[in-house]
């Protein structure tokens, strides 16, 4: 049905342009998007009809393509009327553009561009840089369409922009209902490419990018990043001939001055560094794993990201533990949410600022050393041979080793010092250890290759983040020092792993003293579960060379007399025949801290009395008992840590289907 329209006549609704245009509410949107092969390229055209008229409008990539096909149904869906002239819905036409320009506009909108140059730019960059371009794509936009009439909020077109418009993953899996208005919203109300030649566009646009959200300024660091994004993809349009030069380059504008220095408040010296360190490993099981991280932060000035993917083939640790090794950073691991990598989660990518298979050599200090070398005696390394990782074995997360470090500086700190910066950030080591190397009359080119930065960051960022200056700057790494003063403590692991006494136990004493623990505490059902997984665990680990005692009768023990303390006096002869050869052949707790002992345990209790692989959730119960008996034996100390941390069980190691979030 096609009529005639005012904009003024009764029962009509507001239209962009100043004449009356001929609308109608016939509108058949066709579902094949056609592929048109040409000289420069694939391109792709949708195609609808408005009252009966065909109308078509191609584009670069698919993707545009579809999202102009679903706005167009989402329109016809909702009855809005369509322009018979141009073929859009009135929401579609821009305020102000009469109807044959928005349907002869030469060249593309900011908008398409914008999402052409993410999908050049998508495959060459990492998952942080990919975030940083979406941000900064985002925060231009609002300043590139008209935001006349009613419009969404801000916010919201942000966030449509920089989670789905300009993420490549985001779009391929369409557009998701809640985001077609506001997404169609922009690509009506984007201003044309060409008119960022305009200086006056241009310098609105740097505006923007100097702004947050809530009109506040924005940080000198994040103006300065969105901005370089701005220039590239703006340099890309003079590659693809929509400028002759980067207009970028011809407008005057003071920005928000950029200060690279680290705050010096922030940077601990050697001293307060170690403490630090030494503190982590007081804060449970996880602060003892995570020592050795936060010293290689510390004393060879890693990237946190740097450390999580460091491996044991990276190691080059001389056999004398007083002389220095070397590492060879090959991999780092940024933490970067799933939405923005290839690969759906985190991933292991080649160094900062190095090509794939590129490395950094590092120097091992005897300090660090030491520590490594107790680490990997203690926790071994994952399956990919990774030194750090998470409880679960899987990749080690910045919020876990954030908790760890926030207690550790409660522990080791002053109040006065745990509320100002000193050392607030992990990352704040790396500096400390760099400004310490430049002050120790290291060259910059040396540091730099160390550090895997460039001679100018060095000199503009780190020289000035020493503490205690005047001592270090008489030492050269620790060598030469003034008269009177004292070398820091060092990072002696060994000597610390010898304070904690040790008390041994077979594992018979440690599941007994287990139950006695915990039977009065926990209802009927618990104590069942707690002494089924007791016993196939203690047969597991006893040695088995002759016929007696058989399976059968060292469960019938085990689970109705050893683990039932209200039987536990009970036991007849025949039962306390084999309670007695129990004790007798139960191994040492501590030789359940070898790998293979504890896949052999883990094993059986995943599998039934049949031999077939438990329940998920049985498996699971049964894994979860054994932890707390480890935990409860690091607390007697009994153990140095719990052998099934950090550790990933596969299923084929634990016979079950039991899922690595489990404990």
């Amino acid at each position: 049905m096609t009529r005639e329209q005012s904009a003024q006549g009764p029962g009509s609704r507001a239209e962009p342009g100043p004449v009356p245009r001929t609308v109608s509410y016939d509108v058949r949107v066709f579902d094949t998007i056609q592929a048109v092969k040409r000289v420069k390229g694939e391109t792709y055209r949708v195609r609808w009809k408005v009252g009966g008229e065909p109308c078509s409008k191609t584009f670069k990539t698919s993707t545009l393509a579809k999202n102009h096909q679903a706005k167009l149904r989402t329109a016809a869906n909702e009855g809005e009327p369509f322009d018979v002239e141009t073929g859009l819905p009135l929401s579609m036409l821009p305020k102000g553009r009469p109807p044959e320009e928005a349907a002869n506009q030469q060249g593309p909108t900011w908008y398409e561009f914008a999402s052409e140059y993410v999908a050049m730019k998508w495959k060459g960059i990492a998952g942080g840089t990919r975030r940083g371009v979406a941000e900064g794509l985002a925060t231009a936009t609002l300043a590139l369409v008209s935001w006349e009439g009613t419009h969404p909020e801000p916010e919201d077109v942000y966030q449509a922009l920089s989670t789905w418009a300009f993420n490549l993953p985001a779009r391929r899996n369409g557009l998701p209902d809640g985001l077609a208005k506001t997404i169609g919203w922009v690509e009506s109300r984007s201003v044309s490419l060409a008119s960022l030649g305009e200086p006056d566009v241009l310098r609105k646009v740097l505006q923007q990018l100097a702004r947050r959200l809530d009109g506040e300024s924005a940080a000198a660091s994040t103006y300065a990043r969105k901005r370089a994004t701005l220039s590239n993809a703006l340099s890309y349009a003079v590659e693809k001939k929509y400028f002759e030069f980067n207009p970028l380059l011809r407008v005057t504008w003071t920005a928000p001055k950029n200060t690279e220095a680290i705050d010096r408040r922030r940077v601990v010296n050697e001293a307060k560094g170690h403490a630090l360190i030494v503190a982590v490993g007081r804060q449970g099981a996880t602060g003892r794993h995570l020592r050795a991280f936060f010293g290689s932060l510390f004393l060879a000035g890693h990237r946190p990201a740097e450390a999580t993917a460091l491996t044991e083939d990276e190691l080059a640790l001389p056999t004398d533990p007083e002389e220095w090794g070397w590492l060879d950073l090959g991999d780092s691991s940024p933490q970067t949410g799933g939405t923005w990598t290839d690969a759906g989660g985190r991933e292991v990518r080649s160094l900062k600022h190095r090509s794939v298979k590129e490395t950094r050599p590092v120097p091992v200090c005897p300090p660090l050393g030491k520590p490594l070398r107790w680490h990997l005696a203690e926790f071994g390394t994952a399956p990919d041979g990774r030194l750090f990782r998470a409880e679960n074995g899987g990749l080690l997360s910045e919020s876990v080793y954030t908790r760890v470090w926030e207690a550790a500086r409660i522990d080791a700190l002053t109040p006065h010092e745990v509320k100002s910066v000193l050392a607030e950030r992990p990352y704040d080591l790396r500096h400390a250890r760099l400004s310490i190397w430049l002050n120790a009359g290291i060259s910059d080119a040396q540091v730099a290759e160390w550090a895997g930065n460039s001679v100018p960051v060095l000199r503009r960022v780190y020289a000035k983040c020493l503490t205690d200056t005047t001592e270090q700057s008489l030492a050269k790494l620790g060598r030469a020092r003034s008269k009177g003063a004292e070398a820091p403590g060092v990072l002696d692991f060994e000597e610390d792993a010898a304070l904690v006494s040790l008390e041994e136990a077979s594992w018979y004493e440690l599941a007994v003293s287990y139950i006695d623990w915990k039977w009065g505490t926990v209802k009927p059902t618990t104590r069942r579960g707690i002494t089924e997984a007791l016993t196939k665990a203690t047969i597991a680990v006893l040695p088995r060379s002759g016929p007696w005692p058989t399976d059968v009768q060292l469960g019938t023990a085990l689970a109705s007399y050893v683990f039932n303390r209200d039987r536990w006096s009970q036991a007849p002869d025949q039962h306390a025949a084999v309670i007695a050869w129990i004790e007798d052949h139960a191994p040492p707790t501590a030789a359940l801290r070898d790998p293979e002992q504890l896949r052999i345990v883990l094993a059986h209790l995943g599998r039934r009395l049949d031999g077939q692989p438990a329940s998920a959730a049985v498996a699971a119960r049964r894994r979860s008992t054994l932890f707390n008996v480890f935990e409860f034996a690091v607390r007697e100390r009994l153990l140095p840590s719990n052998p099934l941390l950090f550790r990933s069980w596969t299923d084929a190691e634990t016979g079950s289907r039991m899922g690595h979030g489990q404990p």
